[in-house]
């Protein structure tokens, strides 16, 4: 019994780490080079915003007074001094503030563009495994199919012999079943495509061989103008605010001081005061011509924040397209895959299952009931194709609706 009981506990742990749609998601956004790099920009520009709020570092100032030219004596030059002192200039505060608020506008600006990146990531995680269980129910479908129309050949081939088919029905049915085989072979090749795609998204991590259905989120009512893809669009409008604040803190002056000590070198005369001197002096910043530096760089900054305010507007228009195209092939998708279910199918089942029965009486031949079989295969495969793409609408809507 231990045997089996290992083998059933391995089926059982396969099962339960088995990938699904939501654990892709997050390992995708985990493994994202692109998230992770806006990420550290918003690191650094939230070090560049403490760092731009504080003071220049001071300048150690050294130097020589009254020296005597040619022989560079000190010691025959009673004025000779040699000084050493500390300067700071002192950035008016207007623009300390400012350069700070930059770099935090920057920083809020990434944050924006973080949300919008993740959901983008979501988004294409979700296509490409919902196009992956599409294409492989097309496969499996059309294996079925495959099947089928080899028998409905055969059936066709005893026709002929027996004088009741034609040679050219029976080269149709032999032609269907060779491009079923071609089918199968591109929706193969499909699916290695869709499987490379979404491996891409999940580096270092093993796809199942089957993946499994997974429900997509629903949207409710909502409004695009809190899409991450719009506010990081606005944000470039609030960096062009900061901008222009720091543009016109270059008109409030700015100031500076420094402190000094000179010491004599040569002999002091008599009656001459002390060796050792003490300087001091202030400094003033006087933004008196303006006109082609600072007011220059404030009319650019408020023709950049005019131009960043179209960003928005320009990105909301672009998601109520997409907006209105996407709830329409939702609706219309669904209104035909409901329409494949209720009325299409049904009938179709119906009429094989009344072959069926003709064919058990012997009123009709074989490749009758089996024409009637490929027919539901078929309507089946539309009906696939018709729920993928209402599928690839509800991707659409998730994004908009930033689920």
């Amino acid at each position: 019994m231990q045997p089996y009981v290992f083998v059933i506990f391995l089926c059982l742990s396969s099962a339960l780490q088995a990938l699904d749609l939501p654990d892709a998601e997050q390992r995708a956004l985990e493994s994202d080079p692109q998230l992770e790099a806006l990420r550290a920009r918003a690191t650094a520009f939230g070090h560049l915003a403490t760092a731009d709020a504080q003071l220049p570092d001071p300048q150690l100032r050294l130097g020589a007074q009254s020296l005597p030219l040619p022989s560079f004596d000190v010691r025959d030059e009673p004025m000779m001094q040699f000084q050493v002192g500390l300067e700071q200039r002192v950035p008016a505060r207007s623009e300390r503030r400012a350069a700070r608020k930059v770099q935090q506008a920057r920083q809020e600006s990434l944050a924006f563009e973080i949300a919008a990146r993740a959901l983008a990531v979501r988004a294409a995680v979700r296509l490409e495994w919902i196009q992956i269980v599409g294409v492989q129910s097309l496969i499996e479908l059309t294996g079925e199919r495959s099947e089928v129309l080899a028998r409905y050949s055969q059936a066709l081939s005893d026709g002929v012999q027996n004088g009741r088919v034609s040679q050219q029905a029976l080269l149709e049915g032999r032609a269907r079943e060779l491009r079923v085989k071609g089918t199968i072979t591109q929706l193969r090749a499909q699916l290695a495509e869709r499987r490379a795609q979404l491996a891409s998204w999940l580096p270092a991590q093993d796809l199942p061989q089957m993946l499994i259905t997974s429900g997509l989120p629903a949207p409710v009512d909502f409004d695009l103008a809190d899409h991450p893809a719009v506010l990081a669009a606005n944000s470039e409008a609030l960096v062009a605010e900061a901008e222009i604040a720091s543009a016109r803190s270059a008109f409030d002056p700015g100031w500076s001081w420094s402190l000094g000590i000179g010491r004599r070198i040569g002999s002091v005369p008599a009656g001459a005061p002390d060796d050792t001197l003490l300087n001091a002096s202030v400094r003033f910043e006087l933004p008196l011509f303006t006109r082609d530096r600072q007011s220059r760089r404030l009319a650019a900054a408020e023709a950049f924040h005019r131009a960043a305010l179209n960003a928005p507007v320009d990105a909301r228009r672009a998601l109520a397209a997409d907006l209105e195209r996407a709830r329409t092939r939702a609706l219309l998708f669904a209104d035909l895959a409901r329409s494949y279910i209720d009325e299409i199918l049904p009938p179709a089942r119906e009429a094989v299952e009344a072959a069926r029965d003709k064919y058990r009486n012997g009123t009709i031949p074989l490749e009758d009931v089996l024409a009637a079989e490929v027919e539901v295969l078929d309507i089946r495969h539309e009906l696939i194709e018709a729920q993928l793409e209402a599928d690839r609408a509800r991707v659409e809507l998730a994004y908009l609706g930033n689920l």
